[in-house]
């Protein structure tokens, strides 16, 4: 009885403590927001363009499957476009792509990688892509797996080379991720 009553007590301090440990108002807190989409943008590159964009990303291993100007059809369509530059990039590493294709089949939903990368009023150029917990999310594939990593670690080294003085636009909303459905 001794022994069982000594567990309680040391539970009930354990869970007290643990209770104690941080103010868990809403104010104390900072809620991270986990996106599933990143954007990377410099200021004033306006000397930079799509294809220095995209050997940035060859030369760090991710292969350009594509990388098509957008304004030429939009404004055929439509009576005018909103940036100076628009185009839809595809990349991939064809080592990564295959290890994780055999493991988890859907991630050929997201094989080639696309990006869009457009220049703003302001002429800062942005490349959005997917983030690792949205490669993650769309292919259904466990967060931690090692070659997803890789993977989202040459994106990230990719951005990174392709505009040097860039850096990641932070949201201050939840990003709201859809319910993907292929019918």
């Amino acid at each position: 009885m001794k022994k069982i009553y000594n567990l309680i007590v040391a539970i009930s301090i354990l869970v007290g403590f643990s209770g104690c440990k941080e103010d868990v108002t809403p104010t104390a807190k900072k809620i991270e927001i986990v996106s599933s989409i990143q954007v990377f943008s410099q200021k004033d590159s306006i000397s930079i363009t799509p294809k220095m964009i995209s050997k940035a990303f060859v030369k760090v291993g991710l292969k350009n499957v594509g990388n098509n100007d957008m304004n030429k059809p939009f404004s055929q369509r439509f009576s005018h476009t909103h940036y100076s530059t628009y185009n839809l990039a595809m990349f991939q590493n064809d080592a990564l792509t295959l290890k994780l294709i055999k493991k988890y089949p859907n991630f050929g939903v997201i094989a080639p990688l696309s990006m869009s990368i457009w220049r703003d009023k302001k002429d800062a150029l942005n490349i959005s892509t997917l983030t690792l917990h949205g490669m993650a999310r769309v292919a259904n594939i466990p967060l931690n797996d090692p070659d997803l990593v890789a993977y989202a670690l040459l994106v990230k080294k990719g951005l990174r080379e392709a505009l040097p003085k860039g850096k990641f636009i932070e949201f201050h909303r939840a990003v709201k991720n859809p319910t993907l459905s292929f019918v």
